[in-house]
C-alpha cells in the first residue's frame, strides 16, 4: 500500500509567540506499507521546508529550512489491541531557523538570538534562533499502544524519544468514529 500527502501552511501567526515560522511552509510525505498476517512493516519518507509534527511527537518548536525526514517501523495488530514501534531521522541541509513554542519574550528581553546558534535546546531561552543544518538534525524512536474497546472508540498512548535533544514526549488520544456510532443505533 502507498499513500502520498502534501501539507501546505500560510504564515498566519506571530513568529515571536511561536504561532508561525513567518513563511509559507510545505511538506511532501510518502508512506509505504505491506501487511503479513498481524504485522504491517512501514517506511515513510519525505521532504519539505519545515519539520512536521507527527502523531507521536509534537515538538516544542517549529523549524524553517529544507530537510528530509525518514521513519521505519512496524505495527502489530492483535484484534482490539495494536502496538507500533519505529525509528526516525531528520536530515536537514542549508540554513535553518528554530521558532520556540514554549519561550515567550518579555517586553524588555531579547527575542532573537544574535548571530548563528549551535545550541540545540535554544528554544527554551529564545523565541527565534538561526544556524546551520546541525541545529535541527534529529533522530530517535517511537512506540505506541492503541486499544479499540468498542467499534466506535479508539484509545491511544504514544511515546517518542529524541536522542540528540534528550527530549521525551508522552501523548494520549481519544478518537470517536461518529459514523460508526450512528450506524450502531
Amino acid at each position: 500500500n502507498y499513500a502520498s500527502t502534501i501539507h501546505l501552511s500560510a504564515p498566519t501567526g506571530d513568529k515571536k509567540k511561536g504561532f508561525s515560522v513567518g513563511h509559507a511552509t510545505w511538506n511532501w510525505s510518502n508512506h509505504f506499507e505491506h501487511g503479513w498476517r498481524n504485522f504491517t512493516p512501514f517506511v515513510d519518507g519525505g521532504a519539505g521546508n519545515t519539520i512536521p509534527d507527527t502523531r507521536f511527537f509534537h515538538r516544542p518548536f517549529m523549524t524553517f529550512g529544507y530537510n528530509a525526514s525518514f521513519e521505519a517501523g512496524t505495527e502489530f495488530d492483535a484484534g482490539p489491541l495494536s502496538l507500533t514501534a519505529s525509528a526516525y531521522d531528520i536530515a536537514p541541509w542549508g540554513p535553518q531557523a528554530v521558532i520556540s513554542r514554549v519561550f515567550r519574550c518579555s517586553s524588555g528581553g531579547t527575542c532573537v538570538a544574535s548571530g548563528t546558534s549551535t545550541d540545540r535546546r535554544g528554544y527554551t531561552t529564545t523565541s527565534v534562533q538561526t544556524g546551520n543544518a546541525s541545529l535541527t538534525r534529529d533522530n530517535g524512536f517511537n512506540a505506541g499502544v492503541e486499544l479499540k474497546p468498542v467499534r466506535f472508540l479508539d484509545l491511544e498512548v504514544d511515546f517518542s524519544r529524541s536522542v540528540p535533544l534528550r527530549l521525551n514526549n508522552l501523548s494520549f488520544g481519544i478518537s470517536v468514529d461518529i459514523g460508526s456510532l450512528l450506524r450502531s443505533r
